[in-house]
């Protein structure tokens, strides 16, 4: 089957590393972010409401009684008591010798460790804190220093929240976008699994039969429904190459087969009748007979021989037109002339009906010439002794129309299509190697015309030619 270039990545790792891999890094980089934005965001809310209590709640008659220890503690139980939010946060009341002399919860704090409390000692004013306390639980805790004279503090008011239904909450949004993301790459993978297997699938079938192909296995073709996309434009392609491989495989075995069969006919002929001449012992008629078949074999051969040089020219781009000013008609005249004999000989009635008219051409006069032998050659071929060949030549507008119509056996409609086509021959009991009538179309297009070919099976065959008229200044 030929080599396969080793590889390191398929199409599904390639597209595993490339999308999948960055779509996962990119939307667990935006649910961290996310979480992380709600967190602060409820954070931050906490904080603003802990502030917001030391601009609502009065605290004038603790500070009205901060130099006085007694006046102080009983000011700091009346303010706990009073405290209007008691069943959500938590309120300390210290004194100035950084004790805690009052809480909402009524119980006695001793040995507390306060981070925010030291720090707001620090700044004279706010400390804040987020953190474990004693009991394990986690709160966030800002302090408030109250104002003071001299040098004697005036004690500070602690204000506390739980965080844990809170961090639960997060971390239920943080589950939830979690179990989202999972969600989406899975919807993802499974797309992308589909839409691989939709292609990893036809090109692994386009790939072992074009290896099937190139080992010359002609007869190939991908079975595949792939809808209208474009792998299934490429595999509409291939098959059809693989149709159109294998036809001009089967056309190449012919032609190898028919040019075979042409060269050995000839072969046979020169050195069966130069066996004859050796042996005849100087007869004066047959060397005479043997070398008119010699020459005609020769000629046979020396026109094969040509059309095979002119199919080389024509698939290399080789073919050339040594151009200059001709008349078409003149050239189909000598043409005609030159087939006569022929026509006579074979019972084939020639009628030419041409235009009195001049048809200058600016082309090259050997490759126009030999649009017309092939075309007069061939209607002999297929025509029968007693039918006729009724060459037409028109001049009208800016063309030369030359019309060949014989009343020979025709070509069978399915064949008609491919009559063009190089070493395609709809008679394979003919002579020729199937490529003169390729090489004809081709001098005709690059004189700039065309050669069309109509035919009724049974009844006979009309090839047109059309070459355009020099441009007269």
């Amino acid at each position: 089957m030929g080599n396969v270039k080793s590889r390191r990545f398929g199409i599904a790792m390639k597209w595993f590393l490339g999308t999948f891999v960055v779509i996962l890094t990119v939307l667990s980089a935006l649910v961290v972010l996310v979480v992380f934005a709600v967190r602060n965001s409820y954070y931050s809310t906490v904080e603003s409401v802990l502030k917001s209590y030391m601009r609502t709640q009065p605290v004038r008659t603790i500070l009205a009684s901060r130099n006085d220890d007694a006046r102080f503690n009983e000011a700091a139980a009346s303010f706990t008591e009073n405290f209007s939010s008691a069943d959500m946060t938590e309120v300390w009341v210290i004194d100035r010798y950084g004790s805690v002399v009052a809480s909402t919860s009524g119980f006695i704090v001793r040995g507390e460790n306060m981070p925010d409390y030291n720090a707001a000692l620090t700044s004279g004013s706010l400390g804040k804190w987020t953190g474990r306390n004693s009991g394990g639980e986690k709160i966030m805790a800002i302090t408030s220093m109250l104002p003071y004279t001299g040098d004697t503090s005036g004690g500070a008011i602690r204000y506390m929240v739980s965080m844990e239904a809170i961090d639960s909450q997060i971390n239920r949004i943080a589950l939830m976008l979690v179990f989202l993301l999972f969600a989406v790459m899975l919807l993802v993978a499974v797309s992308g699994i589909f839409f691989i297997r939709s292609i990893v699938i036809p090109v692994r079938k386009i790939n072992e039969s074009a290896q099937k192909l190139a080992s010359g296995d002609y007869r190939t073709e991908i079975d595949l429904r792939h809808g209208n996309d474009e792998l299934g434009d490429l595999v509409d392609a291939f098959n059809s190459m693989a149709r159109a491989v294998g036809a001009a495989d089967r056309m190449k075995n012919d032609f190898i087969s028919t040019v075979s069969h042409e060269l050995r006919t000839p072969l046979t002929a020169i050195k069966g009748w130069a066996e004859t001449i050796r042996s005849s012992g100087g007869d004066r008629e047959v060397v005479q007979r043997g070398m008119e078949v010699i020459n005609d074999e020769s000629e046979r051969l020396e026109v094969m021989v040509e059309d095979l040089l002119d199919f080389s020219r024509m698939e290399s781009g080789r073919m050339q037109l040594r151009l200059s000013d001709i008349d078409g008609i003149a050239e189909l005249d000598e043409c005609i002339l030159a087939m006569s004999d022929r026509a006579k000989k074979e019972g084939v009635t020639l009628i030419t009906e041409e235009s009195e008219l001049p048809a200058p051409i600016r082309g090259d006069a050997v490759r126009v010439r030999q649009v017309f032998m092939n075309i007069i050659d061939n209607a002999f071929k297929y025509t029968e002794s007693g039918g006729s060949l009724t060459v037409t030549a028109k001049v009208g507008g800016d063309s030369l129309t030359v019309s060949f119509a014989d009343t020979g056996v025709g070509i069978p409609e399915n064949y008609l299509p491919h009559v063009k086509e190089k070493f395609f021959k709809a008679n394979m009991s003919a002579g020729g190697a199937g490529i003169g009538l390729a090489v004809c179309d081709e001098i005709c297009r690059l004189h700039g015309g065309k050669l069309d070919i109509q035919s009724v099976y049974g009844s006979g065959t009309t090839v047109t030619v059309t070459l355009p008229l020099k441009k007269q200044n």
